[in-house]
């Protein structure tokens, strides 16, 4: 054990130092032949300056190589301070999937690289350093060769990027039991960028199997452009067309390998993190729907010796809840209601606050069934309640006449109930006035043509506001 933990501290140590020191002195090296350099183009020493440009590349590449082994040795040091330096064949094949994965990337950003040497070194001839264009030749090769990878690039990513499973009613192809888990999930990821690419590479191979006897032409075009920027010297129009395909060939693989290699993963990792994501919804929704329902359960058939539920936490429950779990809470409700409206009037009262709550939950005003029943109980509480029992019932009618629902005539029937009910001259004995008459025989002509004109026959408040009103002849 003693030997092994001695083992893994050289080892991690070594690491250490020698990427500390590897950084370090290429970094020295870049500074002073930076410094070289404006000392022989101030001494009009272009040689030296040359020199000095093509030192500054090698300290460049000397780092960019040390950062690019860096990640490689930083997986080894993690192995390392988690124990995993057993040689398990099982670690070593995780350890190398690591360090491979992008290989082709790099290898491609050295060839790159290589370009660009090529293009300093095309910028600092000695012609160039007298007319004093080595900068200006410079940048206009380095923004053309990243002009060209960018562009091959974003081709080769169409071209890379991998195609999604998941088809459109695409399900004779696997079982069940075959099913990622994303594809049980209930959704599917968006592949509109798929499609586009597909369209994109049809198009872009067809348009240049047409146009192939053109593409020289525009090449030389586009060198001749270039060229013009590049010194314009015999070699300037060859050099730029070099420029142009030597990097958008490799900006075309990079896009492909890199669509190829890494973005499966990425798509896999996104559905993953969704999953998860949807799934920690479903349990937290679970769990407010079994509060909600026990609460309610509680509230409406409290059991022997229960202290009962405090309505604010009810009501903050139920809003909360699913559609499935709010809807077998109003069948509990409305059964309640039913079966005790006449016999029990406390029962009925505790279904209230849950017909209140499920009205507030219902913030896009689709279900008119819950104004309805709340409607139903104050219409049965008193004169006092009578008001608020009547804007609710118009409130039912509003959300059905908006949804354009057929039936439900008996919310007009509950309406003219309540009116006649609010009648002082009819609790007199007395006929009601041309206004309030109006109104009930219009709610009562809804009915008579409906299928509910029997419950209305039934009601015998109804009936006799009829008689004495002599409206017989009104509802035909």
């Amino acid at each position: 054990m003693a030997d092994e933990t001695d083992a893994k501290n050289k080892i991690n140590t070594s690491l250490q130092k020698n990427g500390i020191s590897s950084i370090i002195v290429p970094f020295i090296g870049i500074l002073c032949s930076a410094v070289l350099i404006v000392i022989a183009v101030g001494a009009r020493r272009w040689i030296l300056a040359q020199i000095s440009v093509i030192a500054v590349m090698g300290f460049v590449f000397w780092l960019a190589t040390r950062l690019a082994n860096a990640d490689g040795d930083s997986v080894l040091n993690r192995s390392i301070k988690t124990g995993h330096v057993d040689g398990s064949s099982e670690t070593n094949k995780q350890r190398e999937s690591e360090r491979q994965a992008p290989k082709f990337l790099l290898r491609l950003v050295g060839l790159a690289g290589v370009g660009i040497v090529g293009v300093v070194l095309f910028a600092i001839q000695y012609t160039h350093w007298e007319q004093g264009q080595v900068a200006a030749i410079a940048s206009v090769g380095f923004l053309a060769a990243g002009a060209a990878w960018l562009v091959g690039a974003l081709l080769g990513f169409l071209f890379g990027i991998p195609y999604s499973d998941r088809k459109n009613g695409d399900t004779s192809s696997s079982s069940e039991s075959d099913k990622s888990p994303t594809q049980s999930a209930g959704y599917r990821a968006n592949t509109n960028l798929e499609q586009i690419s597909d369209w994109l590479t049809k198009i872009l191979v067809g348009v240049t199997l047409v146009e192939i006897n053109k593409v020289p032409i525009k090449l030389d075009k586009l060198a001749s452009y270039l060229a013009s920027g590049m010194g314009g010297c015999p070699g300037a129009k060859p050099f730029s067309l070099v420029i142009v395909v030597f990097f958008s060939v490799c900006g075309f693989f990079f896009g492909f390998l890199w669509a190829r290699l890494f973005l499966p993963e990425e798509y896999r990792l996104a559905d993953v993190a969704a999953l998860d994501k949807k799934i920690d919804e479903l349990k937290k929704q679970r769990e407010i729907d079994v509060a909600a329902l026990t609460l309610a359960r509680r509230h409406l058939d409290p059991p022997q010796g229960d202290p009962g539920v405090d309505l604010e936490e009810l009501k903050a429950a139920i809003v909360g809840a699913s559609a499935a779990i709010k809807a077998n809470i109003f069948g509990l409700a409305r059964q309640v209601r039913t079966a005790n409206e006449n016999d029990d009037p406390a029962k009925v009262a505790a279904t209230i606050p849950v017909f209140e709550a499920l009205i507030e939950s219902d913030t896009r005003r689709e279900f008119h069934r819950n104004h309805a029943q709340l409607a139903y109980i104050l219409a049965k509480q008193g004169r006092p309640a009578l008001e608020r029992a009547k804007s609710e019932i118009e409130s039912a009618m509003a959300i059905r006449d908006r949804l354009k629902l057929k039936g439900w005539e008996n919310y007009e029937l509950t309406r003219a109930s309540i009116n006649i009910k609010q009648d002082e001259a009819f609790a007199q004995g007395q006929p009601s006035n041309s206004e309030t008459r109006g109104r009930i025989v219009e709610d009562l002509q809804v009915v008579v043509k409906s299928r509910r004109k029997r419950d209305m026959e039934e009601d015998v408040e109804v009936m006799r506001w009829i008689e004495l009103n002599k409206a017989q002849t009104d509802l035909g």
